[in-house]
């Protein structure tokens, strides 16, 4: 499923920043203009000129040349005629022609008794198997840890240094996002989702809690109307990173089988939760409508969340992690000035609090409650995949791609182009 929709997206990649010719054109001025070139290439470092250079002669004629200057022509002749075969070869070894091949092999191509048939019959094969361009997509995602992201800032240099805000922004950008590998358990959990659930039921999460009979006593977190689908994940975000703090010490009283199931849903959760946070913080335009002013109102929002959690570390004096999961769990939204205003210190009292109800209110053990949060996180991703702005994700192709544009390719193959609305439920 992966590697169809990566070929399907290498296409849209190639139709926008490549050159290749389509299916429908041929190679044949391409080829044309390799043979001339390479001909007249390979005639002149054959020529007596350069085969039989005579310094004596040369300096007869008038003109002063040197063993390094023949070299130094050799050279150049041999690199022009290595660009220009690699030039052709990632021609015919592109997607484009590889299609162009098999349909042409499928229509015209009739099996024969001959004994080279077969070994004809693995050309093809070969030549499918066979790329010289490195793919698009680098198979890795975006991670963001806003707790632990603020927490670093405050404990950097970066906050003691007096420079301009944007200068400030983007250094603490690049110290606090990480672009690690795609692990397999992630694409294996939205798989499983994808086959055993109807993608129209998808409502944020509350599937999720209702397939685990959870709902009544944690519809509280996804009902806040106010808060909207980014105020959801945003709360979500801030419990799972509570909760793994807290859930961190029974890790090592597990069996080892139920502790690999353990770390199977725990790195789900963790990982699709801190890329929801990524998406959110560094490209809000993937999980956002076209429209400027809701992007302008997602930045506030998790600005001026991200300005509360540090103003909180700061008024605290929190030096380490420990410390400051220790004065979150004290954390009251009336601690934060009247004039400040807004949604931030909902969110952020709405996350702590869910952290600590997971931790001592949900039933099961905790790898029960690792998975249903990477449950939860897998269907609050594919909440925010779909989207009828294209562009916005060809784009990120030429960045190396995001994984959400994976998930709202196969989201538009299900028909899904429009984002599920936000439940609100009559507490």
């Amino acid at each position: 499923m992966y590697r169809v929709v990566e070929v399907e997206l290498g296409f849209l990649f190639d139709f926008f920043y490549t050159r290749y010719p389509q299916p429908k054109q041929s190679l044949i001025p391409e080829t044309a203009i390799l043979v001339s070139s390479v001909s007249l290439s390979l005639a002149t470092l054959l020529s007596p000129a350069l085969l039989h250079y005579n310094n004596r002669s040369m300096a007869n004629s008038g003109f002063v040349t040197t063993v390094l200057d023949i070299w130094l022509a050799r050279f150049v002749i041999v690199l022009f005629v290595i660009l220009e075969l690699f030039q052709y070869m990632s021609l015919v070894l592109s997607d484009w022609h590889k299609v162009k091949m098999m349909c042409r092999y499928v229509r015209r191509c009739k099996p024969r008794a001959s004994s080279w048939w077969p070994v004809l019959e693995r050309l093809p094969l070969l030549l499918c198997r066979a790329t010289l361009t490195r793919s698009y997509w680098s198979n890795s995602v975006g991670q963001y840890s806003l707790l632990h992201a603020c927490l670093d800032d405050e404990r950097s240099w970066l906050a003691r240094v007096p420079m301009h805000r944007w200068i400030k922004d983007q250094l603490s950008r690049i110290r606090t996002v990480t672009r690690p590998n795609l692990p397999l358990s992630v694409k294996r959990a939205i798989h499983h989702f994808l086959r055993s659930e109807w993608l129209s039921y998808l409502k944020y999460g509350d599937r999720t809690l209702q397939r685990h009979a959870m709902m009544h006593d944690f519809d509280w977190c996804t009902s806040r109307y106010q808060h909207g689908a980014v105020g959801s994940i945003l709360v979500w975000h801030i419990a799972t990173t509570v909760y793994q703090r807290l859930s961190s010490s029974q890790q090592e009283e597990k069996q080892q089988q139920e502790k690999q199931q353990l770390d199977g849903n725990r790195e789900v959760a963790i990982t699709l939760s801190n890329y929801c946070a990524y998406l959110l913080f560094q490209a809000p335009e993937l999980v956002t409508d076209q429209m400027t002013d809701q992007i302008y109102e997602r930045r506030r929002l998790t600005e001026a969340l991200k300005l509360r959690v540090h103003q909180f570390i700061k008024r605290k004096g929190c030096r380490s992690k420990n410390d400051m999961f220790h004065k979150l769990a004290k954390y009251e939204s009336r601690e934060v000035p009247a004039e400040a205003g807004g949604y931030e210190e909902d969110i952020l009292d709405d996350g702590i609090r869910l952290g600590y109800q997971i931790f001592e209110e949900m039933p099961g053990e905790d790898g029960a409650r690792w998975k249903v949060l990477s449950e939860m996180w897998v269907e609050l991703m594919l909440s925010i995949a779909p989207s009828d702005n294209a562009m916005v994700h060809v784009k990120k192709l030429a960045t190396g791609g995001e994984l959400i544009t994976h998930v709202w390719a196969l989201m538009t193959h299900a028909g899904i182009i429009h984002r599920p609305e936000k439940p609100c439920y009559d507490s």
